[in-house]
């Protein structure tokens, strides 16, 4: 019933598996602030929830997906959900659909799209 309780409870082991699997990972704290895509979002989730944006643990979550600046990061957690380093293997045609469960960014699919029409991305 309580549908923000239940959200909290979900993000909580993403941001631990994220935080103990990819070095570096509080630093989306720091890119917020600057991020074309989410800084103003962000500076008004400071003092409340803005829309269904809202922070947890100083990560802005965009209803209950953890949202990501636009940052090298992006492409890390494509080419991750892909060959099955964060997450187990999805096949190019899951990627999108397993990180759109989990993270959100604006353009997500046309950047998996990138991706995948250069095969040398996939091991960058």
């Amino acid at each position: 019933m309580n549908v923000v309780t239940d959200t909290l409870s979900r993000r909580h082991p993403l941001l631990a598996v994220l935080d103990a699997k990819l070095l570096g990972f509080k630093m989306l704290k720091e890119l917020y602030t600057h991020d074309h895509d989410f800084g103003e979002v962000y500076a008004s989730c400071i003092k409340n929830p803005y829309g269904k944006y809202f922070l947890y643990n100083e990560f802005l979550f965009y209803v209950e997906k953890l949202c990501v600046p636009n940052f090298s990061i992006r492409d890390l957690l494509i080419r991750e959900a892909h060959s099955g380093g964060l997450m187990g293997y999805f096949s190019i045609v899951k990627t999108p659909a397993m990180l759109q469960e989990h993270f959100y960014w604006s353009h997500m699919r046309r950047d998996i799209e990138r991706m995948r029409n250069c095969p040398s991305a996939w091991h960058a």
